[in-house]
C-alpha cells in the first residue's frame, strides 16, 4: 500500500494526515514551521520555549540527527 492510499484511509476514518518529509523534519527552521501549523491545526496556542528548553532541543536534535551509519563504531 503506498503512503497516499494509507493517507487517504486514515482521513476516511476521520484522523487529520499530514505528510512529512525527513528534510521537514531534521531542518530546525522548516520543522518550526511544521510545529506551528500542528498547533494552529489542534487549536492551540505556541508558546515560545525558555532558553533552557531551547538548549535541550538542540541537544536532543544533535543526538537523533546524526548519521546512522556511525552507530557502533
Amino acid at each position: 500500500m503506498s503512503d497516499s492510499d494509507r493517507a487517504t484511509a486514515l482521513q476516511q476514518m476521520g484522523f487529520n494526515v499530514m505528510l512529512l518529509t525527513y528534510q521537514q523534519i531534521a531542518d530546525e527552521k522548516n520543522f518550526e514551521i511544521v510545529k506551528r501549523m500542528l498547533f494552529e491545526e489542534i487549536g492551540l496556542e505556541y508558546r515560545e520555549k525558555t532558553e533552557r528548553q531551547l538548549d535541550a532541543q538542540c541537544s536532543l536534535r544533535r543526538e537523533l540527527f546524526i548519521d546512522w551509519n556511525t552507530l557502533g563504531r
